[in-house]
This record gives structure tokens, sequence and C-alpha cells, in this order.
């Protein structure tokens, strides 16, 4: 079988937290029970976190410098850790020291760079227009924000702190291979590929054999030596062809790559990947899912859409933000997708005009049920799963797009289903499917999440609001086909990406639970509030949002700024009063208000925690167990960076906060020594220390060994059984802490168990042993012979 770590842990680097730091930072991790580290990308970068890469070939000297990585892979190694790699393939930054686009704006055309990235230079008339303006051209030249300056003996264009190359020999900006544009012409005049809807992300053309061989250059030369282990594939859904790219690096690496590909419902993975598994995100959504209890779906269904006056099902609500998100910000791609197709239909296309196209892919893309298809280039027939996603996906626009002539989505349906040979036409299909990958997850997780408030906890990369729980049947059968699958898919519980952490989502899993009692406190806390509101603003779905935001992170009592943050981030990207691309400063002044009133309403505070209270204790019992059952789980574990202990964190920058190491390696060793189980502070730290290193101990029992479920007479215990040759392990955990006492036995064989978490040995009578002995210390167990 193949080499995988036993967990992996996630690392954010900074010019605040170089690798430097990182590498100080090992032997705590080995310590804890971490085989293998990832960083954010630490190649040559505009920013942070390292997304925005400007070189590939080069390391980022802000955050690693060539000396500091090579120490740590050293230190890495040492401790016999496994190093993962977070390789960005699909985009690159526009501006900033990109010695690829620098040439391209010298050059034009003529420069061998030029078809690197996904640029249609037809669409331009032959420049590359690029709407990075914070006003219009005209005023930027009138105030002369827009000027010509020298360099180092050469002319550039200065835009504020950003500075573009010129072409030789030029002398006004009417002469350069690009133009200025105000940044948001970017919806209706753009000529390139972008990721999402960030303009200073340009497409990079990676099925080009020759980009992939320079741009993976250093990559490829990392694994070669060994300094790289493996590789994690951020946004593989942006590529044109996924599986051809996957079998090019596959050429060059046998080890361990996961892809961080984002699963829809019941979507699997392409089998005909050459990857190892997902980053995760749906493990993720079914463990928050299992601590959803069903019973309370009608009660808090009735209770947001009396409260918000929002009853239109999720679905509807979906394809709506959907299609704005279309039409405000991406108009544009569709705009030069359905001209492609227009010139590729040729005497296919019948009378239809281009703007029929259009409105036709408009809806399809709207109703697309996930992130994207896989059709290939040289794809002969549609395969069972994409034909029964664009099956669903015409089904859908026919109901919702009525407006749109029903010949325009027969000749579509031709053209998909490839009924139509064309390579023109295979041309278009490849780049719809990469325009409907970040249309789904901008319009699902950055709108729909932020509008459709019924349980946040659900609101979550990788989930659906609208599956409300995950019975522990779908759970057992759902790492039972992992394991087989995609045995090196990682399981986390909290990423850089997740809008709140595990943590934060459990304590909310809490209101499925008693939904009545929290539909009296809402209404409470609302009469209350209501004298804070300016002019009615926020409304009652952005105020149900803030007291959900309040109550998932309520235990380490945060800050204003922290709230603040957060809120503003959610009311923006729900685009309902205000927005990024067109600020209300009135709303948003009143939204701050509120939450500011709030924080100092002694009577809103007390009631509030008359409710959060009754739950935090249970919400850390949640996140207590899910721990338990995610360290016993078949593949890597995945540890975000400070999760091992408490962290009550929001989407990001919250989620992506210092960490106090220092505190969490003294934490370790106090644990280490006499752990407290009765001290829910600590135990979370204790749990990870033990069973990340159990597992470490007992690998092979943990990343091969067989998973069986354990039928329990309670259905709110779940208990599973892992062995491998003669080795043997039970995990057992509770959940839905607001019912009464735990009833009835599990199963778990003849012979003498010992709890590894408590130490306590338990006898089973007839192979049975009843659950309130063994959960009468904790109520969850790891059980071995």
């Amino acid at each position: 079988m193949k080499e995988f770590p036993s967990s992996i842990y996630r690392i954010q680097l900074s010019r605040h937290f170089t690798i430097e730091q990182a590498t100080k930072l090992l032997p705590y991790l080995n310590a804890l029970g971490i085989d293998g580290v990832y960083c954010s990308p630490y190649f040559a970068a505009n920013s942070d976190h390292g997304y925005d890469i400007t070189d590939p070939r080069k390391l980022n000297p802000h955050v690693a410098s060539a000396t500091h990585f090579r120490a740590f892979c050293k230190k890495l190694h040492s401790l016999g850790m496994y190093h993962l790699m977070d390789l960005v393939p699909n985009h690159m930054a526009v501006k900033g020291a990109n010695p690829w686009m620098v040439d391209i704006m010298k050059r034009g055309l003529k420069s061998r760079y030029a078809h690197f990235f996904d640029i249609d230079w037809k669409g331009g008339e032959g420049r590359l227009l690029l709407p990075l303006l914070g006003e219009t051209f005209e005023r930027a030249c009138k105030e002369k924000h827009l000027v010509f300056v020298k360099r180092q003996g050469k002319l550039w264009v200065k835009y504020f702190d950003d500075y573009f190359p010129t072409r030789e020999g030029s002398k006004t900006l009417e002469e350069q291979h690009y133009r200025l544009e105000h940044w948001l012409e970017a919806s209706e005049n753009i000529n390139y590929r972008r990721f999402f809807n960030i303009n200073e992300l340009i497409g990079v053309r990676i099925e080009d054999p020759k980009v992939l061989k320079e741009h993976h250059s250093l990559v490829f030369e990392l694994l070669k030596n060994g300094t790289v282990d493996g590789l994690r594939i951020d946004h593989p859904d942006g590529l044109y062809d996924p599986r051809t790219y996957f079998e090019r690096l596959r050429k060059k690496h046998k080890g361990m790559i996961v892809v961080e590909k984002i699963l829809e419902g019941e979507e699997e993975l392409p089998l005909d990947w050459d990857v190892d598994g997902t980053v995760g995100y749906e493990f993720l959504s079914k463990m928050t899912g299992l601590f959803v209890d069903p019973k309370g779906e009608k009660a808090l269904t009735n209770l947001y859409q009396s409260f918000s006056g929002e009853v239109r099902p999720f679905e509807e609500i979906l394809f709506e933000k959907k299609k704005f998100y279309i039409l405000t910000e991406m108009a544009a791609d569709v705009k030069s997708l359905s001209e492609r197709l227009f010139r590729a239909l040729g005497k296919n296309r019948a009378d239809l005009t281009q703007g029929d196209l259009m409105y036709g892919l408009l809806e399809l893309l709207a109703a697309f049920p996930v992130y994207r298809t896989y059709i290939t280039p040289k794809a002969v027939r549609v395969s069972p799963r994409d034909r029964n996603i664009l099956e669903k996906a015409f089904r859908e626009a026919r109901i919702w797009g009525k407006e749109v002539p029903s010949a325009v989505y027969d000749l579509l349906e031709r053209v998909f289903f490839l009924r139509i040979k064309s390579p023109s036409l295979r041309d278009f299909i490849l780049r719809f499917q990469q325009l409907s990958a970040p249309i789904m997850a901008k319009g699902l997780e950055d709108i729909t999440f932020y509008n459709y408030n019924r349980l946040l906890a659900l609101n979550e990369v990788g989930g659906s609001p609208e599956l409300f729980g995950t019975s522990v049947e779908d759970f057992h059968d759902f790492l039972s086909r992992k394991r087989k699958k995609w045995p090196g898919g990682l399981l986390p519980a909290s990423t850089h990406d997740t809008k709140r952490s595990e943590e934060a989502r459990l304590q909310l899993a809490l209101l499925s639970e008693m939904p009545e009692e929290w539909a009296e406190t809402v209404r409470r806390l609302s009469s209350i509030a209501k004298k804070h509101k300016t002019k009615g603003m926020p409304e009652a779905n952005g105020e149900y949002l803030l007291y959900q935001t309040l109550l998932a992170v309520w235990p380490e009592k945060p800050s204003l700024d922290r709230l603040w943050t957060a809120y503003e981030k959610s009311i923006k990207e729900a685009r309902f009063k205000t927005s990024w691309r067109h600020p209300n400063s009135r709303y948003e002044a009143a939204a701050k208000s509120f939450l500011s009133a709030l924080l100092k309403d002694q009577t809103f505070i007390q009631t509030f925690e008359l409710f959060q209270q009754k739950i935090e204790r249970k919400g850390m019992l949640n996140a207590l167990s899910a721990t338990v059952l995610r360290l016993g789980a078949p593949g890597p574990v995945d540890i975000y960076q400070g999760t091992e202990s408490w962290r009550f964190n929001l989407v990001d920058p919250d989620n992506r906060r210092p960490v106090d190491f220092a505190s969490l390696q003294k934490l370790l060793t106090r644990v280490e020594k006499e752990p407290q189980l009765d001290d829910l502070s600590e135990l979370k730290l204790y749990l990870h220390a033990l069973l990340l290193n159990y597992r470490l101990a007992y690998k092979p029992l943990f990343l091969e060994g067989k998973y069986t479920p354990i039928p329990v007479q309670d259905p709110r215990v779940m208990a599973y059984r892992r062995s491998y040759r003669n080795q043997e392990c039970i995990f057992i955990a509770s959940r839905f802490f607001t019912r009464n006492s735990w009833r009835g036995e599990v199963k778990v064989g003849a012979g003498h168990f010992q709890d590894l978490l408590t130490g306590t040995i338990h006898h089973p009578k007839a192979g049975k042993l009843r659950l309130t002995a063994l959960f009468s210390q904790l109520p969850f167990a790891v059980l071995f012979k």
C-alpha cells in the first residue's frame, strides 16, 4: 500500500510567522503525535496567504528564504515527518513581480509567455484588458493618478503603489499592449480567465505541456530530490482538463496527491483521477451533520421563516443568487463563452442568435447542481456521472428559465451530450466546465450561505443547508467507501477556508435539539434589541445570522472588532443591502451600531447568556465526541493550526489569527503528566495528543485496517471497530447531550478491554457493555484489548 502520514498539520505562513518559526514548532508537533506537515504556499507571491503566486520557480523570501526552507525540510525529515506541499496550478498574480506577466505587458503577443495564460487576445483586439484601477481610466489620467515614471532607467506606468512595464519605444498609454480600466468594468469587459471574480488573479494554461514544465519546474525538482513527499492540489476544478493534468503529475510523482475538490451532496470524486482522495470537506460536512438532530428541522424551519420572512425553498434561493452573481460579476465571462459557442456552431445554430445562446447558458449555469462536469478533450461519449448531472441541470434550467426558448435548450443538449462533433465545440464545453465551478462556489458558499440562515452549522464548505443531519448509517457507509476508494483522503475538522471552526459549528448544532427554547430566546432577544436598530436596519434575516454568530463563538468572549469583521463580511457577501462592489455605508454603520449596542446592553447579554450557558458545555462535548470519532477514522487526520485545542473561529481573517504555540506547548507538557479528565478546557488537547500518538504507534491499523460498524441500542451513540491482523480498537462516542442518560448496551465482543482515555478496564458480559458504565467518566471511549 502507498505510504501516507497518519496525521498532517497545517501551518499558515506569513511575514509574522515564517518558515524559520515553523521549524522551531516541529518538536512540539512531533510530541503531539503529528507525522506530516504542510504549509500555506511558499512560492514567491504578493500576499501573505501565498495563493497569488508571482513566480512558481522561486521561494517567497518574506516567508521562506532558501536557507530557512532547507533547514525546515532537514528538521522535518530528521523527525521522520512527511512534507506535503500546497500547490496552486490554476492561477497566478496579474500584478507585482510576475516576470511572465511583465514580459507580456512589454511585448504583447510577441512574448513567449503570451499563451501561458488564458487570455482571449481576439476579444481584446490584441491588447490585454486589465480592470485594476479604483476609478475610471479617464479620471485616473485627469487626476494624474496614472502617470509615467522612470525606474532603474526604464519607463513604467505608475498607479499609486502599482507599477506596469511599458512597450519599448512607446510614449502614451494608448500604445501599450494592455489597457487599464476601472475594476468594476470586469463584469462586462475582460478578456482573461480569472480565479473566481478576482481581477488580480489570472488563469494559467497548465493544460499546455510547455507551461506545465516551466510552471512546475521547482516543484518537480523538490519531489525528485525528496525534499517534498506529497502534494495538495488547490482548486482542481479551475483546470481545463483535470484528468490529464493528474496523469502528467503522476508520471513525475508516485506519492501522495490529494485535491481540494468540493463534492456536493452525494457526488463522488471521479474514479479516473489518479489521486489519493480529497482534502476532506465532504467528511467535515458528514461529521457536522452527525450532531444535527433531524427531529428539530421542522421547528427550526418554522422559526426561521416566521422571524426572517424568508419562506422560499433553498433551491430557489440558490438559483436566484447564482443568477444574480453571474449577471453582476461574471456577465463578461458568459458573453465571451456564448461568442465562442456561436462561432463554433456555424450552420448548426439554425435561427438562434448569440443572445439566445447567452441567455440559455446563463440559465444552465445557474441551474447547475454541482461545481462541474469532467468531459475530456478526447471523450467519445458523456460518462454516466456527467450525464446525470447534465440531465438534472437541463431539467432545472427549463423549469426556472422558462423565458428561454425551448429550441435553445434543445441545441445546448445536442452540444453537451456530444451529438455534434466539432473540436471547437469540445473546446467550448471544457471552458464552460471551468466557468461553472466558480459560479457554484461563489453563488453557493459566498452568497447563499449568508442569505439562507436557518442553521448556520450547516452553512459550510462542502455542505448544504438543506441537508439537515447525517444518520449513523450514512456516516458508517461514507467511511467504509472512503477507506476502500480513497484511503489517502484527509480527515479535517477545520481549515483555513471554513466559515466556522468545528467547535463553533457544533455549538450551533445544539439548536436542532432545543428549537422551541431557542425560538423563545430569539423572540426575547429581538424584543430587547429592537430599540438599537436604525430605521429597521439590520433586517430580520441579518439579525438572526448575528445571534447565531454570537452563540457560535461566545465561549471565547470575542471582542467587538472580531465580531464586526466577521459580521461585516457576512452582510457584504450576502449582497442584500450592501456588498464589496457597492458598499452601503449607511447600512453598514447601522449594522455595526446595532452590534456594538447589543454588546453593551446588559439586559440583552443576560438574556442571551441564560440560553448560551445551557449549551456551551454540551457543544464542547459535541466537539470532543467528533474528535474521538475523527481520530479513529480511516485516512490521514488533518489538523489546522491551533485546533488541537479550543479555537472558536469565524470566517477568515478570523480563522487565520496567530496561534499562541508557547502556551500550547506548556499545556501539552502538563496534560501529558497530569491529565484532568473533568476539565474540558484541557481535554481537547489531551485527546489529540493521546490518540494521535496512538495512531502513530499503530499506523497500519488506522491507514490500512478494516472499518466495521458496530450497532448500538441507543441511537444517540455511534461505534466502530478498527482491526488489522491481531490489532483491534473500538471507538464509541455519544451525541445529542440535551437528552437523558444513555440506555442499552454495545456489543464489543469477548475479552477484557481497557479504555485508552480513562485507563478503566471493562469486563463485558456476553460480549456486551452497558453504556451507563462505559460512559461513567466521559461520554466517549476508545477500547483496546
